[in-house]
C-alpha cells in the first residue's frame, strides 16, 4: 500500500505553481516584444500614420508625419487634430470623418490638408479606421 507524501504534494504543487508563473512571465515579454515590433513598424512606415484618441486628441504621430508637418511627436501629442493641424476649410469635413471612424464607420481615401509648422498646405489622401482594444471597445480613430 503506498502512502500519500504531504512534503511531495506540496513540492509538485509549488512547481506547478513556479511553471505557470513561468509562462506568464513568457508570455509577457512575449507581448511587449510584439509591441515594441509594431511601434517600430508604425514610426518607420513610409506613409503619414496619426491617430486620435476618443476625444479627438492626437495619440499617434509617426515619424512621416512629423517630417510633412514639421511638428514632433511631443509638439502633436494630445493637442486636438482637428483644430490644431487642418486647415480651416476642411475642419468641418474632417470632423465628421473622424467621427464617424469612432463610431466603427470607416472611410478610405479622402483628401484633407494639413497646417505644416511653417504655415505651408500639404494635402493628403488618408484613410480613416477604427482603433480597438483587445476588447473590441472603440479607443480611438487613425
Amino acid at each position: 500500500m503506498k502512502r500519500s507524501n504531504s512534503n511531495g504534494d506540496r513540492s509538485d504543487e509549488k512547481q506547478k505553481q513556479t511553471k505557470a508563473e513561468r509562462i506568464d512571465e513568457i508570455l509577457q515579454l512575449s507581448q511587449v516584444n510584439m509591441a515594441h515590433e509594431l511601434r517600430k513598424l508604425v514610426d518607420s512606415a513610409n506613409a503619414p500614420i496619426f491617430g486620435i484618441d476618443t476625444f479627438g486628441r492626437v495619440n499617434e504621430w509617426n515619424f512621416k508625419t512629423a517630417e510633412i508637418t514639421g511638428y514632433t511627436r511631443e509638439e502633436a501629442f494630445d493637442k486636438p487634430l482637428v483644430q490644431t493641424f487642418i486647415a480651416p476649410r476642411f475642419r468641418e469635413s474632417v470632423q465628421d470623418v473622424l467621427e464617424k471612424a469612432l463610431k466603427g464607420i470607416e472611410t478610405a481615401n479622402y483628401e484633407l490638408e494639413f497646417d505644416t509648422k511653417t504655415n505651408e498646405t500639404r494635402f493628403l489622401l488618408v484613410n480613416a479606421s477604427t482603433r480597438r482594444d483587445i476588447d473590441n471597445h472603440i479607443v480611438g480613430g487613425k
